[in-house]
């Protein structure tokens, strides 16, 4: 009767390994989870970390149309003022070219009689 004392032995270590590798595979398979929910969580940061870069990178480029624009704002008022200084720098030159023409004219006049 020893063979069977001997059969019960290996069947129980038959379970008892059959467990172990039940237990195994049941923390490969929450290993493989954790990954999964570790390699997501890391997907979902770097996205977000390229849209926060990205908007950052929007809002400068923005900035910078603005301030060319406000640039460009006062570019065009400074010429316009120059311009409207030249041109009443001519009506003032004009209206003493005028002025001495007539005065001129009036001595030219008195010198006569």
């Amino acid at each position: 009767g020893g063979g069977g004392a001997g059969s019960a032995e290996e069947v129980s270590h038959a379970a008892a390994l059959q467990a172990e590798l039940d237990h195994v595979r049941g923390e490969a398979a929450g290993q493989r989870e954790r990954a999964e929910r570790i390699e997501a969580a890391r997907s979902r940061e770097l996205n977000e970390a390229r849209r926060r870069q990205w908007e950052t990178q929007a809002r400068a480029e923005q900035s910078l149309d603005q301030a060319r624009r406000a640039l460009a704002a006062e570019q065009r008022s400074a010429q316009e003022g120059r311009a409207a200084a030249a041109a009443q720098l001519a009506r003032a030159e004009a209206q003493l070219g005028a002025e001495r023409a007539r005065a001129q004219g009036r001595e030219a006049s008195l010198a006569a009689r």
